[in-house]
């Protein structure tokens, strides 16, 4: 007759000799482990998840979740940005005045609109011929690239030091200037000195002051002259004795000078209303302060001649 009470209890007791091993007791203690327990956090985690599911999706579809991911949208972004819409206007603009360089000079009139093309001030018609055929043939020689680079250097040796004393002196004589010649003055000394973001930034105010007394009638019921003002002022002169180069002037200040900027964003132009309101912190350059005083010039001069007739 089989014993089943002694059965259970060698059973218990082979039981209780397993439990009691040793291999037993490590396998407990290692699945309790701190590594354990991460390893099996990250099989629960989203990156794994997407592991799983990116395997059992064919490759496009792959691809698909690749290009919705915020790496690819700032990329996009970065496409769209002012700075590099910037960059492939003066690439275009550039090419298509090297096609034009490789056939013949440029004229002083196709001279101006390049410059103005390129956001520097137009060329008026005292420049030499020899300074024009030297510069026409640095731009035949220049790569691409290298363009803006010779019309810097081309316009600091048009108004150098010497030649902005001169401008200087015919300031003086100017009608228009008898109440500002101090503040001119000084605008040339800080320019002399290479305190450029002083330089660059007193001129503007000047000119809108000189158009504001010329156009007393254009400002507003609150005695503002505001850029829209300035506008129609610029007009009244450039109409006063219409051009190519006052056309290619008009277009230029416009474009530049009165022209809206966003702060926080890349500014490619020399923009009163940035530097007034503090949005462009990188103007003080040599080549903005000559750029000012060549504004200046040209229109101070188109400003009296308007007053004399």
């Amino acid at each position: 007759m089989i014993d089943f009470q002694e059965m259970v209890n060698e059973h218990n007791k082979r039981v209780k000799q397993i439990t009691q091993n040793p291999s037993i007791e490590v396998m407990k203690t290692l699945q309790n482990l701190p590594s354990i327990q991460v390893i099996k956090n990250l099989e629960k985690s989203p990156m794994c998840e997407l592991a799983e599911k990116l395997k059992n999706i064919p490759a496009l579809e792959a691809a698909k979740v690749f290009q919705d991911s915020p790496v690819i949208e700032a990329v996009e972004r970065l496409k769209l940005s002012p700075a590099i819409e910037a960059a492939k206007k003066l690439k275009a603009v550039t090419h298509y005045w090297s096609d034009i360089l490789k056939e013949r000079e440029l004229t002083l009139e196709e001279l101006a609109e390049f410059l103005s093309d390129l956001n520097y001030p137009p060329i008026s018609t005292d420049i030499s011929t020899s300074l024009l055929q030297d510069l026409n043939e640095r731009l035949k020689e220049a790569k691409d690239s290298e363009k803006v680079e010779v019309l810097d250097s081309f316009i600091i040796r048009l108004f150098n030091d010497e030649n902005v004393e001169e401008k200087l002196s015919e300031w003086i004589e100017l009608e228009c200037l008898k109440d500002r010649i101090h503040i001119i003055s000084e605008i040339v000394q800080a320019h002399k000195h290479k305190l450029f973001s002083l330089s660059t930034l007193a001129i503007f105010p000047q000119i809108e002051g000189i158009l504001a007394e010329t156009f007393p009638e254009l400002r507003s019921q609150a005695g503002k002259f505001t850029g829209h003002h300035q506008r129609k002022s610029l007009e009244e002169i450039f109409d006063n004795h219409p051009d190519k180069f006052n056309s290619i002037w008009s277009d230029y200040y416009d474009d530049n000078i009165l022209n809206g900027f966003e702060h926080l964003k890349p500014i490619e132009y020399l923009s009163r209303h940035a530097l007034a309101h503090g949005a462009d912190k990188d103007y003080g350059t040599i080549v903005n302060s000559t750029k000012s005083l060549m504004i200046f010039d040209y229109i101070i001069n188109k400003i009296e001649l308007y007053r004399m007739t």
